[in-house]
């Protein structure tokens, strides 16, 4: 059986940089979670899925032989962070879509027990309605921290998938404490406008 063409492509991401893949891909599918989270007022995912079981599903169908599981092509999506992101995406999907998954369990729009990392990462090349309502919570919140360099520069490493806070130093040049301080009024910023 021939090889999936991603499958190389994930290994030598792996060997690469296993941490900061783990990352951004475990990064990207909380921030999805979180959003279909809050946006259908649910307290999990179907058969207690968490956004960990979306990327290890995803890297398994990718390094699946070819046929079998998620085929890379090149053509339609040529970076493969992409492709992965938007595997991660349509896995969600397929979990919350198919009808024998649509167990809900109300509850009122904002809890502790939702998580306000929503903000995550935003990066997305789709233009899907979910993709949009996050380009949308994207400009609310730049609008709102325009003027403070600190928070623009903690909030573009956000946008590129970056949510360690000694990344974002490194990146930035920012100290620990300023960091740790734009992250919190940040995630205040960005609670306040999804409440809005």
């Amino acid at each position: 059986m021939k090889n999936n063409p991603g499958a190389s492509e994930l290994r030598k991401l792996i060997k690469l940089d296993y941490f900061r893949l783990n990352e951004q891909l475990l990064s990207y599918a909380e921030m999805l979670v979180n959003y279909y989270l809050f946006k259908s007022k649910s307290v999990k995912l179907p058969y207690g899925k968490k956004p960990i079981d979306l990327v290890v599903t995803v890297i398994d169908k990718v390094l699946a032989p070819e046929g079998e599981g998620r085929n890379w092509n090149q053509k339609e999506t040529p970076m493969f962070l992409d492709f992965l992101k938007s595997a991660i995406k349509s896995e969600l999907s397929n979990l919350i879509t198919k009808k024998e998954n649509r167990v809900k369990q109300k509850i009122p729009i904002y809890t502790e027990e939702i998580n306000s990392d929503y903000f995550d990462s935003f990066s997305s090349s789709s233009s899907t309605e979910d993709d949009l309502v996050f380009k949308e919570l994207v400009k609310s919140v730049e609008s709102k921290i325009k003027g403070d360099p600190n928070l623009m520069k903690v909030f573009f490493e956000l946008n590129r998938g970056v949510s360690v806070a000694t990344t974002i130093m490194t990146n930035t040049g920012l100290g620990r404490r300023n960091v740790e301080n734009s992250l919190i009024k940040i995630r205040e910023i960005v609670d306040s406008v999804i409440k809005s």
